[in-house]
């Protein structure tokens, strides 16, 4: 369960939400803007975001600046609570395209904003995790994987067999040119798969 469902709305909460919702109302048009485009640019579902605006959801400070940015508006108007984070600069996002989904089904969302670094390969792409794959990443969070990376020891390895959509993931314990030995001592081999790349990090939702 998410920090924003557990932590307790405060008033200060409700303001927030309600300015929030009034700059969505007045800068939508001009944006291009719907709660389903919306929540496309902030790695959300359409529930989520009108839950937003209807303050039944805490909204954390790194979450009023995702909202901030997307809708161009400084974030202090929102919520004077970002400052420290502003200030100690722990927001650094970038957009990556959203390739697939942990089942196979057509996600819907195309690009996701997700925490970067200067460092941010060009071969990175995203998956949205819409079921659980236990024990590495829960249903809703984003996994982000590197095209451009090979298997090696003891990383984390995304892949899907030719023979099924589904996105697996396992911890790599060796691997050669042809193949690689999961951790649970399984041989994958290269050739029986449609997909492969290292995983980068698996963002949870907020």
């Amino acid at each position: 369960m998410s920090g924003e469902a557990t932590r307790v709305i405060t008033e200060e909460d409700r303001k927030t939400a309600k300015k929030l919702k009034a700059l969505y109302n007045a800068k939508k048009a001009d944006l291009g803007l719907n709660q389903e485009k919306l929540a496309e640019a902030m790695g959300k579902t359409q529930g989520y975001i009108s839950q937003c605006f209807n303050q039944h959801v805490s909204l954390s400070p790194a979450t009023v600046i995702k909202f901030a940015h997307i809708l161009k508006e400084d974030p202090l108007t929102l919520d004077k609570r970002t400052a420290s984070l502003l200030q100690s600069n722990a927001v650094v996002r970038t957009l990556v395209p959203v390739i697939g989904s942990a089942t196979g089904r057509l996600p819907d969302m195309n690009m996701v904003e997700v925490p970067t670094n200067n460092k941010k390969s060009p071969t990175e792409v995203a998956y949205f995790i819409d079921t659980d794959i236990e024990p590495f990443c829960t249903e809703g969070s984003i996994l982000l994987v590197d095209t451009n990376k090979p298997p090696r020891a003891k990383s984390k390895i995304a892949y899907r067999t030719l023979k099924s959509p589904k996105l697996h993931i396992a911890v790599c314990e060796r691997a050669t040119n042809d193949s690689f030995r999961t951790t649970e001592d399984e041989l994958i081999l290269k050739k029986d798969l449609s997909f492969l790349a290292r995983v980068v990090s698996v963002i949870e939702p907020e």
